[in-house]
């Protein structure tokens, strides 16, 4: 089997076939649950991909179910433990609320990211200091705040897969906004430029002179996925920002094609960073 982008469509084979086996063997969830001793909730997480499953824990429930078909029982163990090798942010899943975990698993597996940000640098685009200063606001705990970090930053290691394509449209308020020191914040406008020299990477900016757009009120994030990745009949899904947390639309494919619609609007009105006259100042 070929690895293919955090092992996504693979991990969904796997939990689709441990609800398979499930249901062959007559079995519910309750009753899977109270024979292993397990709580119900550990059952439906294992099914739905929410939480790993150990191989212990998949070979418990392989006995339970009475498959004794080896190549079914590798086939099964070699994608747990892709799924243990490759989800590496499940270190900082108890760190953070369930839409974060969520959010970096579909980064993981997206084919391509499209984002509109209306007022800080996007978290896949932050160097290490405005990250912390930003995560600073929410989070008072200072070992907290270095682990938010160490995450935020982890994330940015898909941006190197040029199979994937990114594509960042900026309100120019973001440009103006000094998070930490005018060194900093000038640190990070270098940084935009040198990753907009990426192939797979676009940053582009809607200056204050185009005056109003649809997007004004809120930023999101439109996440395209392999095909058969989710269980819903769409292959994208949105984040929204909010000023506490996120919030993800799956399902509603006529309210995904809305957000997508008006990122195409935002892209024609936007300049291309290396061609923003505001960059000269940060070159």
């Amino acid at each position: 089997m070929s690895d293919n982008r955090g092992s996504g469509p693979q991990q969904r084979k796997l939990r689709l076939e441990l609800r398979h086996l499930r249901k062959n063997a007559g079995l519910s969830q309750r009753q899977v649950a109270d024979s292993l001793e397990w709580s119900l909730s550990k059952v439906v997480r294992i099914e739905q991909g929410a939480v790993g499953v150990s191989i212990t824990d998949l070979r418990a429930l392989l006995h339970h179910y009475d498959v004794t078909d080896k190549a079914i029982v590798e086939e099964l163990l070699d994608l747990a433990r892709r799924r243990s090798e490759s989800r590496w942010w499940e270190a900082y899943t108890k760190d953070v609320l369930p839409v974060v975990s969520q959010l970096v698993e579909l980064e993981d597996v997206a084919t391509q990211i499209r984002q509109f940000q209306a007022n800080i640098v996007p978290g896949l685009l932050q160097t290490e200091d405005v990250a912390r200063t930003v995560i600073a606001m929410y989070q008072s705990d200072e070992s907290l705040v270095d682990r938010w970090v160490r995450l935020r930053l982890g994330r940015q290691r898909i941006l190197a897969d040029e199979n994937r394509e990114f594509i960042f449209i900026l309100d120019e308020a973001v440009t103006h906004r000094h998070i930490g020191s005018a060194e900093v914040m000038a640190a990070q406008m270098r940084h935009l430029l040198e990753v907009n020299e990426r192939p797979n990477i676009s940053i582009s900016v809607i200056p204050f002179t185009h005056g109003t757009h649809q997007a004004m009120q809120g930023s999101y994030t439109v996440i395209e996925t392999p095909v058969g990745y989710t269980e819903e009949q769409v292959d994208s899904v949105v984040v929204l920002q909010g000023p506490f947390r996120d919030s993800i639309i799956r399902r509603d494919a006529d309210h995904i094609s809305d957000y997508a619609e008006a990122f195409a609007k935002l892209e024609d009105m936007a300049v291309p960073l290396d061609k923003w006259e505001g960059a000269s100042k940060f070159r």
